[in-house]
């Protein structure tokens, strides 16, 4: 990493001219981090059909990072909503049918992209 300076020249008999560029190289970009991810309440007993999903993040080179949840795997009968989905924390409903809902958290920096999941329980405990 750092910047690098490149010179040009050129001549003839009688003149000598000459240009430099600099280019800039970048440190590798290292990948967000997830620290935590959480689900209150992990598991639901009907008739609630509400979680609270949220997660830590963070970039280890300061760059912005963007977050997106997405359901893996869902029973059958299972039409999970979320409120935000594009939200570090957000809130999925919809979740009547029993069985194992699995959520996936993608965070995303310029370069890099990280996943984790988290299972919710729907049913009789």
């Amino acid at each position: 990493a750092g910047d690098y300076v490149l010179k040009f020249e050129a001549s003839d008999p009688t003149h000598t001219v000459s240009q430099e560029l600099r280019i800039p190289v970048y440190p590798e970009n290292a990948a967000p981090v997830i620290e935590a991810i959480t689900a209150t309440p992990a598991a639901l007993t009907p008739p609630a059909a509400t979680t609270s999903l949220s997660a830590t993040t963070s970039d280890p080179d300061g760059d912005v990072i963007s977050h997106w949840w997405s359901v893996k795997r869902a029973p059958a009968g299972g039409k999970p909503v979320f409120a935000r989905e594009g939200s570090r924390t957000t809130r999925v409903s919809g979740l009547t049918a029993e069985g194992e809902y699995v959520f996936r958290l993608t965070v995303v920096d310029r370069t890099k992209f990280i996943e984790k999941g988290i299972t919710v329980t729907v049913g009789e405990q």
